[in-house]
């Protein structure tokens, strides 16, 4: 019986290619959708992602998509990880919520594990930053050019782990002075400039917003006009 060296080289070729291209398929990496939230304190108008400073309550929630659908994880035991601590365990365990323990300027490196997902272990990492609060004054007024004789500011603060403004403590300053917010709403602040106040004059506005809750949480935001 004599074998044909050529027929036997295709063949050869053909199953290399079948195996492979079973094997690649199988290693595919599953397509995972996350998403997250900070509890972080931001302004109602506020527009970008929400961003968690220290202690900040965070949740995350994932799926894994097939064929464009959630895929099924009732039998498979999900493991949330985050800076070398086990966040959560559980069957189809598809969300968690807790305090993210990064700094600030560190980056809260979260991993899902799911177990026996198509007879193997896949995971995936999110990569949340942690930043610290700010505070921009609200200021509707040319500040290199000013004609107004009174100004009516508002300190706009975000990303701090409070509920409210009623968690904030404000401390304005004005050119070194330091004024009475509004009683009621110390958050604004009323501006008068002198009668008479030579053209060029410079007024120097800052706030300090400190977490009265958490005291190490605070920051200052400045601006500065120019009179006519």
């Amino acid at each position: 019986m004599s074998f044909n060296p050529v027929k036997i080289s295709i063949l050869a070729v053909f199953l290399f290619g079948v195996m492979y291209y079973g094997h690649a398929s199988a290693q595919t990496a599953p397509t995972f959708w996350v998403s997250w939230k900070a509890s972080s304190y931001a302004p109602l108008n506020f527009r970008g992602k929400i961003l968690p400073t220290e202690n900040t309550p965070v949740e995350i929630s994932f799926e894994i998509m097939e064929n464009g659908k959630p895929a099924d994880l009732s039998n498979n035991t999900v493991f949330w990880f985050a800076k070398d601590n086990l966040l959560a365990q559980g069957k189809n365990k598809k969300t968690v919520s807790f305090k993210n323990m990064a700094h600030i300027g560190e980056a809260l490196n979260v991993e899902i594990r799911v177990i026996q997902y198509k007879g193997a272990v896949v995971t995936k990492t999110v990569t949340i930053p942690v930043v610290n609060p700010g505070v921009v004054i609200n200021s509707p007024y040319n500040r290199s050019s000013l004609a107004e004789k009174t100004l009516r500011l508002t300190a706009l603060p975000y990303y701090f782990n409070a509920d409210s403004l009623a968690d904030l403590k404000f401390n304005w300053d004005i050119n070194g002075e330091a004024p009475p917010g509004e009683v009621d709403e110390p958050y604004k602040l009323t501006v008068n400039i002198p009668a008479g106040a030579p053209a060029l004059s410079s007024v120097g506005v800052s706030v300090n917003v400190r977490n009265i809750k958490h005291i190490a949480e605070q920051t200052t935001g400045k601006t500065t006009y120019i009179t006519r």
